[in-house]
């Protein structure tokens, strides 16, 4: 049969790799011996590690823990950072979604019947609101507007 040409020429040996990626140091190790990830937010200055124990674990880039909270009973499912690196939003295999201010520590959280598998923290709006989206087994997709934080 007739050759298929490539749409793409195939990398060469000296061209740089289109994703470099190292393995977490610091404390990441230590914390995976004893509990597993399920899920990481990522933001330009900090990165929040989610277990599946409940826990989050604030790093830095290189995986040094600058802070640990656990908010859930079960494994974490979703972790989202809102841009100034404020606010984190996490939800659980146990139903909880909690919201967290980083630099005052309150926390605010909100119990479903059922397992939360996602979450987004989403810009305020014109008038400054705070919302969340949030999905589970449910099948639904939930906004959330209370006055979190104000």
């Amino acid at each position: 049969g007739a050759e298929v040409p490539h749409l793409t020429a195939p990398p060469s040996a000296d061209e740089p790799p289109l994703l470099k990626y190292q393995r977490l140091g610091g404390s990441v190790p230590g914390i995976l011996a004893s509990d597993t990830a399920t899920c990481l937010g990522v933001h330009s200055n900090f990165l929040v590690l989610g277990t599946g124990s409940g826990a989050l674990h604030v790093l830095d880039r290189n995986g040094n823990e600058s802070r640990r909270f656990a908010p859930h009973s079960a494994a974490v499912n979703g972790v989202s950072i809102d841009v100034s690196g404020e606010r984190v939003g996490s939800c659980s295999q146990d139903g909880t979604v909690v919201l967290s201010n980083l630099l005052s520590g309150a926390s605010s959280i909100q119990w479903s019947p059922r397992p939360v598998l996602a979450i987004s923290l989403l810009e305020p709006d014109s008038t400054g609101h705070r919302a969340a989206a949030t999905g589970g087994l449910a099948g639904q997709l939930v906004l959330s507007t209370r006055g979190w934080f104000g």
